[in-house]
């Protein structure tokens, strides 16, 4: 005899029927954001290994003077039969290079507790809550995608900002990780990004952008910060608070708001930027802050997760001067078929399927069931130069106080 097999224990998963609820189903949900549209996909290439590399071809510009300050654009001359050609003038080796970045599929696979299809006999509007549930799973899919865009995206920059007052302050940051000896002393300035849009213009990033600005025809760049960011930008310069730009915005964009553009910048609200704690103060590690509590406190059935007070309160965030071709996310491709065999494929963009897996001894009749999502990208780098990040003080709204009702 063989060991006995060790069974997962059924929990009813949905509230049953005892003592009749009546009303609407309601559901606690929470909203996306703008990652999903500006975040370019294509597909994950097969039978190529599990890493894959691309190459960046550096840029290439012809020198204005040599290291000694003297000018290359030399007068021409008469040949004189001895050093001087005119038909042959000195050549400059034109250099170039190239770097290989590397690249590689990561995944994740959500699943429901198992639960019996016996119990929902008897459990309360059972076609409703299917419902619901499959609503709720289905947001949190696309907050799991946004949460990976934003997250790549800033791990991918190569330009990681601090906004310090620190003596010979620049944008050009830290292509690895935010400097945990220099935390952020300043909320986010109009100073600090117009000195990324100068990096911005110099490094051709406005080939990457769709707007302009009507009057003058620069290009406008996408800055993904919450409202109170954007709404203080505004403020921080009283003779440029009614100096807006109006751009066309992009039709990719379009639908996520943000109608207008300001001193370059068009401001593209999301909802959940990264903030941060630095538990011990400078030189300590950051500590990630997220907007919704784990679901660790009970319902009345099953878990709960509220919003997280620390989120709006996190000592730092992280605004994202947004360009497309900073990287692209590639998806892998179902598979339906091996040669001569078939079955059922695998979505790999977090599609809930459910699943019934028969087991002689735990599930003999296939009466228990689950949910399962699974995820799989790859963040193929592109203009990574070009992304910039930049890691601030998360300041509240402000408030003005009126001690009287009238006045």
């Amino acid at each position: 005899m063989g060991e006995a097999a060790i069974c997962t224990p059924i929990t009813n998963g949905f509230i049953a029927e005892s003592g009749r609820f009546s009303g609407a189903l309601w559901r606690k949900l929470a909203p996306t954001s703008a990652w999903m549209a500006g975040t370019p996909r294509g597909e994950w290439k097969d039978g190529m290994g599990k890493i894959l590399n691309n190459i960046l071809f550096e840029r290439t510009v012809p020198a204005g003077a040599n290291s000694t300050g003297t000018n290359k654009w030399i007068d021409e001359v008469f040949s004189d039969g001895v050093s001087t050609d005119a038909c042959l003038p000195t050549p400059e080796i034109q250099q170039w290079g190239q770097t290989s970045r590397a690249y590689n599929v990561k995944a994740r696979n959500l699943q429901t507790p198992e639960f019996c299809v016996e119990d929902l006999r008897s459990d309360y509007e059972i076609t409703q809550m299917i419902n619901a549930l499959m609503e709720n799973l289905e947001w949190g899919v696309k907050y799991v995608w946004e949460d990976f865009d934003r997250d790549e995206y800033v791990r991918l920059s190569e330009h990681k900002v601090m906004e310090t007052g620190n003596a010979g302050f620049s944008v050009e940051g830290s292509s690895s990780a935010f400097d945990i000896n220099n935390p952020p002393t300043s909320r986010l300035t109009t100073a600090t990004l117009e000195m990324i849009y100068q990096n911005l213009e110099l490094d051709g990033a406005s080939q990457s952008v769709m707007n302009t600005e009507k009057d003058s025809g620069r290009p406008v760049y996408d800055l993904y910060t919450d409202a109170v960011t954007a709404r203080d930008l505004l403020r921080q310069d009283p003779a440029l608070r009614q100096d807006f730009r109006f751009g066309d915005p992009s039709l990719l964009l379009q639908p996520l708001g943000s109608p207008y553009s300001w001193d370059g910048f068009r401001f593209v609200y999301d909802r959940f930027p990264q903030r941060y704690n630095q538990p011990g103060g400078a030189g300590n590690p950051y500590v990630r802050v997220y907007p919704y509590l784990d679901p660790q406190q009970t319902a009345t059935k099953g878990y709960k997760q509220d919003r997280n007070p620390a989120y709006n309160f996190a000592q730092y965030q992280v605004s994202v001067v947004h360009i497309k071709d900073v990287f692209k996310q590639l998806v892998k491709r179902p598979i339906a078929q091996l040669g001569k065999f078939k079955f059922d494929p695998v979505k790999y963009t977090g599609d809930y399927q459910l699943l019934r897996i028969p087991h002689k001894e735990c599930n003999p009749r296939g009466t228990k069931i689950f949910m399962d999502a699974i995820f799989a990208a790859a963040s193929e780098p592109g203009l990574t130069y070009l992304g910039y990040c930049v890691m601030h003080l998360n300041c509240g709204p402000i408030r003005t106080i009126y001690p009287s009702c009238y006045s």
